[in-house]
């Protein structure tokens, strides 16, 4: 079963952190490939269009930003960046390479965001 997932917070969806479900914000559930990438290909292109800043992946993993979009961590004193981000998922897991998609591997984020919380990275 293929899942496509909606993220929002302070860390790119391929970081996979342990608590990266708590991000959640969507699922749709799929059965085949094709139903779920249908899905994925409809949400990027929104997410695309509607956020200045971008970082996709071929394995179907993209985040999406403004930089207006920030919140302050008190942990590590300093603002992160919150990512929109969209997985497509098989069994909740990062797809197998062979259904990677290389016209996905693309970025505009000539502006890089700022850093993530390095004590959830150490934690």
């Amino acid at each position: 079963m293929y899942q496509v997932v909606e993220l929002y917070g302070a860390f790119e969806p391929w970081w996979f952190l342990d608590d990266w479900k708590d991000d959640i914000i969507k699922v749709q559930h799929y059965d085949t490939f094709d139903e779920a990438m249908s899905a994925f290909k409809k949400q990027w292109t929104h997410l695309r269009v509607s956020h200045p800043f971008y970082k996709s992946r071929a394995s179907l993993l993209a985040a999406f930003w403004d930089t207006k979009h920030q919140t302050w961590c008190d942990d590590c004193e300093e603002s992160l960046q919150e990512y929109h981000s969209l997985a497509l998922l098989k069994n909740w897991e990062e797809l197998p390479e062979d259904e990677h998609q290389q016209q996905y591997e693309r970025r505009n984020d000539s502006v890089r965001p700022l850093s993530a919380c390095q004590l959830k990275k150490i934690g």
